[in-house]
């Protein structure tokens, strides 16, 4: 399966999920791929599984070997809004958890998504929306959730081949 493909079933079970569920996983998609990164970028990754580092720790740690320092927020805000749900079952993805998570995006960040969505808006299979603010929460959270998957899936790929 190529990764076009991943990351359409990936957007998809995303959108199946209520609040809960797609913050979970996504959470804990993004955070597979933080673990990628950080295997390819310590010499000895072995050694990190005994420092038992949270998701934090690993976003820091990454931070401290190079990561863009623009990822760290939109990361950092995945984790943070994972965390609410776990200890706030009535947490809700509205208006305003939206706007600060896309807040946390740098400019560059803001700009990328937006040539993302504008790409993805001429497509057929996406004619639901006229603008990205018109979309619900819902579905505004599921589009900067998989933006910033691939902003660290991207990081994956560069370290892959800069080590190779």
């Amino acid at each position: 399966m190529n990764e076009e493909q991943l990351d359409k079933e990936f957007t998809e079970a995303l959108e199946k999920e209520d609040e809960l569920g797609m913050a979970i996983k996504a959470h804990l998609d993004i955070e597979y791929w933080v673990n990628e990164l950080l295997n390819i970028l310590l010499p000895y990754p072995e050694h990190l599984k005994p420092m038992e580092l949270d998701y934090f720790g690993k976003i820091n740690l990454l931070c401290s070997l190079g990561l863009k320092s623009d990822y760290k927020a939109p990361l950092i805000y995945m984790g943070t809004t994972r965390n609410k749900f776990a200890h706030n079952l009535k947490y809700k993805i509205d208006k305003s958890v939206v706007n600060n998570f896309y807040k946390s995006f740098s400019e560059e960040g803001k700009e990328t998504a937006k040539r993302v969505y504008e790409s993805t808006e001429r497509s057929e299979e996406n004619k639901k929306y006229k603008s990205f603010r018109e979309m619900n929460p819902k579905d505004q959270f599921v589009f900067l959730a998989v933006n910033v998957r691939n902003m660290v899936k991207a990081a994956v790929y560069v370290a892959r081949n800069q080590s190779a």
